[in-house]
Formats: C-alpha cells, structure tokens, sequence
C-alpha cells in the first residue's frame, strides 16, 4: 500500500468519527478559504476552473494535516 492510500484510508477512518457539527464547520472553513483566495487572486476566477479546483483540494490536505490526521 503506497502512502497515498495510506493517508486516503486513514482521513477517512478519521472523518467517519466527525460529528454533523464538525463536518458544517470543515464545509464553511472551505468556502471561507475559497472565497479568500478569489479575492487575493481574482484571475482564479477568469481562469481554468480546474486549476480553482486543485488549490481548494491542496488547501484542504493542508487543513487536514494542521488538524493532525
């Protein structure tokens, strides 16, 4: 097993165990992230929509590894 899906298998046994609370929180951090990033950098908006895709998907590894899963 590589270290992807090690790390895929372990957030997952990590965000079963969330609470709805927990999860609402995670949805409104993202799009409070989401919605800051278009700000600083308005061309992520006129842009290809899968490079705003792929920064929200970094962002949220990173958040997920500062809340240590």
């Amino acid at each position: 097993m590589n270290m992807i899906q090690k790390y895929i298998k372990k957030s997952m046994k990590v965000v079963h165990t969330f609470s709805l609370e927990e999860v609402a929180l995670f949805k409104l951090i993202m799009i409070i992230a989401g919605i800051v990033l278009a700000k600083i950098f308005p061309v992520l908006l006129t842009g290809n929509i899968w490079i705003y895709i792929i920064l929200i998907l970094v962002g949220s590894g990173v958040l997920m590894r500062r809340i240590k899963i």
